[in-house]
C-alpha cells in the first residue's frame, strides 16, 4: 500500500518519515496542496533500483 503524506510531514516529522523509509524500503509519496510533489526513498533502495536500471541498459537517473 502506498504511503502518502503531505510535504509538511517532512518538515514537522522528519525523524518519523526517515525511519519509515529506512525500515520499510517503501517509497513515501509527498503531496503539496493535495497534488503529487516528491517521492522519498531510502538511499540503499535507490542504489538497488539504480543498479537494476543500469543492468537493463536503461541508465536510470544518470540519463536525465
Amino acid at each position: 500500500m502506498a504511503n502518502i503524506r503531505p510535504v509538511t510531514d517532512l518538515q514537522r516529522k522528519f525523524g518519523e518519515v526517515a525511519e519509515f523509509a529506512e525500515e520499510t524500503k517503501e517509497p513515501i509519496y509527498l503531496t503539496k496542496r493535495g497534488n503529487k510533489y516528491l517521492v522519498l526513498i531510502d538511499a540503499d533502495e535507490y542504489d538497488r533500483i539504480q543498479a537494476i536500471a543500469d543492468a537493463c541498459g536503461n541508465g536510470g537517473a544518470d540519463e536525465l
